[in-house]
């Protein structure tokens, strides 16, 4: 996938570890011998590598759906949509493979690990669990190397990247079958949702990357709230926002990043009223955290903005315009 923004990502990379949609965990996070299992909302925890794939899963819908929310033409550019994610038993340490592979399935090919509902790579047949053996006639293997993304990265960017030219075609393995998918092109808003393994509570935008923190989402209560807060970040993209100029103009922007981020779900289907309820918590973990970031309003601000929002406006859906 171009990416215009890959010095940030590794920047990601460097303070939360590889960008976990792609690659489920670094071998410098974790090892199955130290790891905790990450909180989840059932009552028996998951082990950690389900536990992530779960969040990958929902992170990879929610990005397709926020996206689809939108048309394209309201954006002033466009991007292929896959909506489908990878993994790659080389993003584990060594020490984790044979664990890993034993209890996730995964051997010596990349895996699809999450494909959302209707998206071009669902609508082509595509299936978790598939392996990938080769993208237009090219093994994973045989892809380049590119600012040190892992295998898996690669086989996401390659086919997107194929998508920008002409229908995308996989070979893969499925329950000892090899079966030949054609996904087809299709174009929407710019952007791309990632999920680090990261603990703390927090998410960021920057060229077309969004980045969610295992954190938030263990935070979030439900979808609704996910999809707020994927929603504002998709809207910073959306609108093309860059260095801000001023405190002002970035304060500014981060108001209507909110009111389109809530414009964007709701037209994916989600309940944003019942979602306001993440700024009571949110503002509840640190009431001067405003002073820290004097770019964001107060989160009782922030609520009482989107309660307006819901409560005066209706919804026309998919959204045809930004403002």
């Amino acid at each position: 996938m171009a990416r215009a923004n890959m010095d940030l990502a590794r920047f990601w990379r460097s303070l939360a570890g590889p960008l976990s949609l792609r690659t489920i965990a670094a071998a410098a996070l974790m090892t199955l011998g130290c790891i905790v299992s990450l909180p989840s909302m059932a009552e028996a925890p998951a082990p950690w590598p389900i536990r992530t794939r779960e969040q990958i899963a929902l992170v990879n819908e929610l990005d397709f759906r926020l996206r689809s929310a939108v048309l394209p033409s309201a954006c002033s550019k466009q991007a292929p949509v896959l909506g489908a994610e990878f993994d790659a038993i080389g993003n584990y340490a060594v020490s984790d493979r044979t664990a890993v592979a034993q209890l996730l399935g995964l051997h010596e090919h990349p895996q699809a690990v999450a494909v959302a509902e209707g998206s071009p790579a669902a609508l082509a047949g595509l299936a978790v669990g598939d392996d990938v053996l080769s993208i237009n006639g090219k093994a994973p293997a045989q892809l380049p190397a590119v600012g040190g993304l892992t295998l898996s990265d690669r086989v996401h960017d390659s086919i997107v990247k194929q998508l920008s030219s002409g229908p995308a075609k996989l070979l893969i393995k499925r329950g000892g079958a090899l079966k030949e998918l054609v996904i087809a092109p299709r174009l929407l808003c710019p952007g791309h949702a990632n999920l680090s393994t990261a603990r703390n509570v927090t998410s960021h935008e920057g060229g077309n990357e969004i980045l969610v923190t295992a954190g938030m989402v263990d935070f979030t209560r439900s979808t609704d709230e996910l999809a707020l807060v994927m929603g504002h970040e998709f809207a910073h993209v959306f609108l093309g926002h860059d260095k801000a100029k001023s405190l002002g103009i970035r304060r500014q922007m981060e108001r209507d990043a909110d009111v389109l981020g809530a414009a964007i779900a709701r037209c994916a289907g989600y309940d944003v009223a019942k979602a306001l309820s993440f700024w009571d918590r949110f503002g509840a973990r640190d009431k001067f955290a405003f002073l820290k970031l004097p770019t964001h309003d107060k989160a009782s601000t922030r609520k009482q903005r989107l309660l307006a929002y819901v409560q005066e406006t209706q919804a026309h859906c998919p959204l045809a315009a930004l403002r």
